[in-house]
């Protein structure tokens, strides 16, 4: 009877071991899916935020393109203006 009652308090303590893992498993996957989770969301943030930064350059880009070509259109027509002066002048 006493090698009965060890069994039986054995398989009560692996039954109780086993149940102790698979909590901790469930546990486990459950913080996972919360950390994979909050890693989505923070990817879709910056992924965002980079879309909205690229497109302020984009923009930047744009007026700076434009103001450099409406200033070299200015420093032509002085060019040419100053290339007349000089030949009046002369």
């Amino acid at each position: 009877m006493s090698d009965e009652s060890e069994t039986e308090i054995k398989t009560r303590e692996e039954i109780l071991d086993e149940a102790t893992r698979e909590a901790d498993y469930k546990s486990n996957t459950a913080q996972l899916g919360e950390v994979n989770n909050d890693l989505t969301r923070t990817q879709i943030h910056q992924q965002q935020r980079l879309e909205q930064e690229i497109e302020a350059l984009r923009i930047s880009l744009e007026k700076f393109t434009f103001w450099s070509r409406a200033l070299t259109f200015i420093l032509i027509i002085l060019g040419v203006a100053s290339l007349l002066a000089q030949i009046n002048v002369i």
